[in-house]
């Protein structure tokens, strides 16, 4: 990984945020031959709370870009049977082999984003980890010029680039900076609690559909399955494994008693809902 002195360089480009948007980004525009900088606040390899479970086009862009060997070295398990479940409808899909995709594939996010990011510095691309960016430059005529933030260690960096990308969230302080319009502003309806299950019995993806009440394993690395339970923000509350456990029940008693019978998860993460923004723009 490439790591040098970005305030001594001028960048065609210059992108915020690491994660999958962000580190594709940056691999795809270095190909092109591109000169890119690709920042983020946090740290290399760090987890995220956030879905892992690709469909086809996921799994079919990292097969084209070369990576979908690494993500099943990682010890990715193949998933090649989705079962819908709503009330009592059972909807069995086996996934066919298209495009060279025969299986789908559900990476921790502490797997994918890495192999992202290393992907983008082997195409040249110069990366630095745990760097806040605070603001944005602009021209005498409102051209974006590059950002202004600081290191982990509180150093000042100020970097000049042709275009600047805000790939860095919900919350995105490029977005914010720049005073991009927004597309569509809306509330979400649902709100998540999941775990991760060790040595759980799972016959690839599971979406269990009820009113108020939805549920889902994905089979991920480590020998574990992503288990979780959605519903509305008053329902998941602060979440917790009561709340996963009754909703699921309620989803899909056949993954209740599975998981009844696994070891529990270690820890559970929640997402509570929030508003939801789209931008359009972010350059």
């Amino acid at each position: 990984m490439r790591t040098g002195n970005p305030n001594a360089a001028t960048y065609d480009v210059v992108i915020v945020g690491a994660r999958v948007a962000g580190a594709a980004t940056a691999q795809l525009l270095a190909r092109f031959g591109l000169q890119v900088l690709l920042v983020d606040r946090g740290r290399y390899g760090s987890d995220t709370l956030s879905t892992h479970a690709l469909m086809r086009g996921g799994v079919l862009q990292l097969s084209r870009w070369g990576l979908l060997d690494r993500i099943i070295s990682a010890g990715t398990p193949a998933v090649r049977r989705t079962t819908f479940r709503f009330a009592d409808d059972v909807v069995p899909i086996t996934v066919k082999s298209s495009y060279g995709v025969d299986a789908l594939y559900a990476p921790r996010r502490t797997v994918l984003d890495p192999i992202l990011v290393d992907a983008a510095a082997t195409a040249g691309v110069q990366v630095r980890f745990g760097v806040t960016v605070t603001d944005v430059e602009h021209d005498s005529h409102g051209n974006l010029t590059g950002i202004v933030g600081r290191t982990r260690d509180g150093e000042p960096l100020r970097v000049r680039a042709r275009i600047v990308v805000g790939a860095d969230g919900i919350r995105s302080t490029v977005a914010e900076r720049v005073r991009a319009p927004f597309e569509r502003v809306g509330t979400s309806v649902a709100a998540m609690t999941y775990g991760y299950w060790p040595g759980l019995a799972v016959d690839g993806y599971e979406w269990n559909f009820r009113p108020d009440a939805a549920s889902g394993v994905v089979p991920t690395n480590d020998g574990q399955a992503c288990v979780y339970a959605s519903a509305s923000p008053r329902r998941i509350g602060r979440g917790g494994l009561e709340t996963l456990t009754r909703i699921v029940a309620e989803s899909s008693p056949d993954l209740a008693v599975r998981l009844a019978q696994a070891r529990p998860a270690p820890a559970l993460r929640t997402f509570t809902g929030s508003t939801q923004r789209t931008w359009d723009g972010g350059f």
